[in-house]
């Protein structure tokens, strides 16, 4: 059901066949829990981490097909939710701050 990445040292070799230690249930549960964590902290007031790795802004406001961003200059912009992925810390953006305040700028 899921794509998974896995690191080289979960699989062994068994009569010829490589194996891990999870069943394709277990493995897919576990996708699915880490996929759950990581969109719950997709939340009003999170930090979005732009691509440089520099904080962009906040989430102002979210549903499932938008989501609001504070810029740092105080600024909003509204973008598709699919364009905020969940970071370790919170939202992450392939944008630097700069791109996201010229597309401000640019809409006007």
């Amino acid at each position: 059901r899921h794509d998974a990445q896995l690191p080289s040292n979960a699989f062994t070799v068994s009569s010829g066949k490589l194996l891990i230690a999870m069943t394709q249930a277990e493995l897919n549960a576990a996708v699915e829990r880490a996929q759950a964590e990581a969109q719950a902290k997709l939340v009003v007031g999170a930090t979005v981490t732009g691509s440089k790795g520099t904080p962009v802004g906040t989430i102002d406001a979210i549903d499932d097909q938008f989501v609001t961003l504070k810029l740092l200059s105080g600024k909003l912009i509204k973008m598709q939710r699919s364009s905020v992925g969940a970071g370790p810390q919170g939202g992450i953006i392939g944008l630097t701050a700069e791109e996201l305040e010229a597309q401000v700028a640019g809409s006007r």
